[in-house]
C-alpha cells in the first residue's frame, strides 16, 4: 500500500514541510516565495511521480491553475497531498501504532 510504505518511511515521524496553505489569486504567491513542500528558509529534495488522472479531475487541475489559483498542476497536486496527509495523519498514526503493537506481541509470543 503506498500511504503505507510513504509514513513508514519518514512522513508520519517527521513534521512535514513548513505550508501555510494553497496560494491564493492576487495573494502574491506562497510566503517567501518558496513553493509548496519546501521548507521555511530552505529546499528539499523532489522525487517526480506521474499520475494519471480521470479527464473531468485533469480539467478541474487545469482550471485552478489557470484561474491562478495556483502556479502549476504539480503545485495543485503537492497541495492535494499535504492536505490529505495532514487530515489523515491521526487515524494513520493509530492504525500504524496498533499494527506494530500487534506485531510485536506476536513476535514476543513466538518466543516465550
Amino acid at each position: 500500500m503506498i500511504f503505507h510504505q510513504i509514513f513508514h518511511y519518514g512522513l508520519i515521524t517527521h513534521e512535514l514541510p513548513h505550508f501555510d496553505g494553497v496560494c491564493r489569486r492576487g495573494a502574491g504567491g506562497h510566503p517567501q516565495g518558496a513553493a509548496l513542500g519546501q521548507e521555511k528558509g530552505g529546499s528539499q529534495t523532489m522525487k517526480s511521480v506521474q499520475v494519471q488522472l480521470p479527464d473531468k479531475l485533469a480539467a478541474e487541475v487545469e482550471t485552478l491553475v489557470k484561474g491562478g489559483w495556483f502556479s502549476s498542476e504539480a503545485e495543485v497536486m503537492r497541495a492535494a497531498l499535504l492536505d490529505f496527509v495532514r487530515h489523515h495523519r491521526p487515524e494513520l498514526m493509530e492504525r500504524f501504532l496498533r499494527e506494530d503493537i500487534a506485531w510485536a506481541l506476536q513476535q514476543k509470543g513466538a518466543k516465550g
